[in-house]
């Protein structure tokens, strides 16, 4: 990837210096030499320093470069090109400047719905439309009045950090100078079609609030017979439980018959919102969920374990409460609870890293909670490193033991090891490669680790039994 990246870049230096603009003006960039070689953020103490905080730090000299920006053309000129070239490709337009109405949202349809392919010309204007390398997140970042982080993209990378979210690799320079070599501007039409459809499946619709505003009328509103809930429980265990294995099934089936989950002010909470987020795990397997983010009757179950959220967050912290909000992290990763995903996990994690779940002496020889805290531990951190953000269960720190735990389907083979293992190298790969202290390290030191990180992919991949191990295309 690294070299990938450096073709990207050097391919667009000299794209840029093959255009010759009538007129330039130089400005100072907004980042220095020693910031936009690390990639890092360019930050000053005051406005009037002349040295920025990083350089002081390392005692280095601190030295701004100027760019070239060209200045507006005329609209003479501008029609002049137009007659002499009509077939000029339009600008390619970066996604985090891209619009965010409805009508710009269904452009990218029609334009990848239309057969013919768009070129993209050497000395077309869409240089104009890109902000120079390394100066706009920097330049965004100094300002006073910034966006706010709902609208930032979900699919695109800036020109200094490592990456946003497991999706973002292309920034905008990388992607003018992609389009450019594939002559098409196909490839930024898809990204800004994905991003939409990803930005309107994990942002919270407006308007729309998750948290109900009644326990009792939420709790009526689910009306569903004793068979229906038999079955939904059935398929929990049946689609769900062997891939997240923390309940005892025996003993939840035995209590939900027992228990009168109707009444609500007589039921413990923590246990009525593991009951009713196991309902609606297993009723996305009859036809109970959505895509849309707070709608279907799945949804509609999961409000009341939802309504239970602060009870348990500032209640007594007890093996049903760890599981609750287990099952309420599992829930979240769905469609129907999409944009609340880190709320409910990172609460998650913060249950059991601040109760010390994480300690053997905690689980004592408890399996149910040894084997919920993995559960929780590895939905946290693949879910960290999705997103660009540290562990809040340090790896380091975990001396809870792995209990035995074997798929069904899959005797002798203890699959919440596994997984848990995974979770480690998930946490770890991020330490080693994204965290900013991974970031300050040389480019050598980082392709290294890179290498070792993935022939420990390798290793655990090569540890899953064959049948059930996948292939790397």
């Amino acid at each position: 990837m690294p070299g990938f990246n450096h073709n990207m870049e050097t391919e667009l230096q000299q794209n840029e210096t093959m255009v010759q603009p009538e007129q330039t003006r130089s400005r100072f960039l907004n980042s220095c030499n020693g910031c936009r070689a690390r990639k890092v953020r360019c930050i000053k103490q005051r406005e009037s320093d002349v040295v920025c905080i990083n350089c002081r730090k390392r005692s280095e000299d601190c030295r701004f470069s100027r760019t070239k920006v060209r200045k507006a053309r005329s609209a003479k000129g501008q029609s002049r090109r137009q007659t002499k070239n009509p077939d000029a490709a339009d600008p390619v337009t970066p996604l985090s400047r891209a619009p965010s109405s409805p009508c710009a949202r269904s452009q990218p349809d029609n334009l990848m719905a239309s057969p013919s392919r768009r070129s993209i010309v050497g000395s077309s204007d869409a240089e104009a439309q890109f902000v120079p390398s390394g100066t706009g997140t920097t330049y965004a970042a100094n300002q006073m009045a910034s966006t706010t982080p709902v609208d930032y993209p979900v699919i695109m990378a800036n020109e200094q950090d490592v990456s946003i979210s497991s999706l973002a690799y292309f920034s905008n320079s990388k992607l003018i100078a992609l389009s450019r070599r594939i002559g098409t501007t196909q490839v930024a039409d898809l990204l800004a079609k994905v991003e939409a459809a990803v930005k309107s499946t994990t942002r919270s619709p407006g308007g729309v609030s998750p948290y109900p505003n009644n326990l009792e009328k939420e709790a009526r509103s689910v009306t569903l017979s004793q068979q229906c809930r038999l079955d939904y429980i059935q398929s929990y265990f049946d689609q769900v439980h062997p891939l997240y294995p923390f309940l005892d099934r025996a003993s939840f089936e035995n209590r939900a018959r027992s228990s009168r989950v109707g009444d609500i002010g007589s039921v413990d909470p923590a246990w009525c919102a593991l009951y009713h987020a196991v309902l609606g795990l297993g009723s996305l397997y009859h036809e109970c969920g959505s895509f849309d983010a707070f709608s279907g009757t799945a949804w509609d179950i999961f409000r009341v374990s939802l309504d239970f959220f602060p009870r348990i967050v500032f209640g007594q912290i007890n093996l049903a409460t760890v599981q609750a909000m287990a099952a309420m992290a599992i829930f979240s990763v769905t469609y129907e609870a999409l944009p609340i995903e880190g709320v409910l996990i990172s609460e998650a994690a913060r249950i059991v890293s601040h109760f010390q779940i994480t300690k053997a002496e905690a689980c004592k020889t408890n399996q149910e909670f040894q084997r919920t805290f993995w559960v929780i531990y590895s939905l946290e951190s693949e879910y960290c490193l999705n997103t660009g953000r540290s562990s809040i269960i340090p790896s380091h720190d975990i001396s809870c033991p792995i209990p035995q735990t074997n798929l069904p389907f899959l005797s002798g083979f203890n699959w919440l090891q596994c997984k848990a293992k995974h979770a480690q190298m998930a946490s770890d790969i991020y330490q080693r490669l994204f965290s900013v202290k991974a970031r300050s390290s040389s480019q050598a030191l980082r392709r290294r680790e890179a290498s070792r990180c993935l022939e420990e992919l390798e290793a655990w991949r090569l540890s899953v039994p064959e049948s059930f191990r996948y292939a790397i295309m």
